[in-house]
């Protein structure tokens, strides 16, 4: 007898988020998928060509514990930056991925960030 294993299949990856921001904010999205708890992960990754990729791991008591039918558990991140937004991050590609590493299967939903600058005019009185 052989060993089984039940795992559940990646499913469709969706990312909230606003897509323009101005230099300065935090950049703010919840990622939402349904994964496998012991063999899925959920990663989110920043390229841009000014700066290396950077890619978070989500933290595994992020999953939800109660398993659906599948044995897959559902994940939603609310995710909001430690850093502030700056004009070189402009056309930044954020990417929530979601993998099985058993499977070998990834989905991913992403999203380009526009970072408007703001320019701060001196008020003019007219006499």
């Amino acid at each position: 007898m052989g060993l089984h294993f039940v795992l559940a299949p990646v499913h469709i990856v969706t990312m909230d988020m606003d897509t323009v921001y101005h230099a300065g904010q935090r950049l703010e999205l919840t990622c939402r998928t349904i994964t496998d708890l012991e063999y899925g992960d959920v990663f989110l990754e920043v390229r841009n060509q000014n700066f290396p990729a950077s890619r978070e791991t989500a933290l595994r008591s992020m999953y939800a514990s109660t398993r659906n039918e599948d044995c897959s558990v559902d994940f939603e991140w609310t995710y909001r930056s430690n850093f502030s937004l700056v004009p070189s991050m402009n056309g930044s590609i954020i990417t929530c991925l979601a993998s099985n590493k058993l499977l070998q299967q990834t989905s991913s939903d992403s999203k380009t960030v526009l970072i408007l600058t703001t320019v701060k005019t001196e008020p003019r009185f007219s006499q």
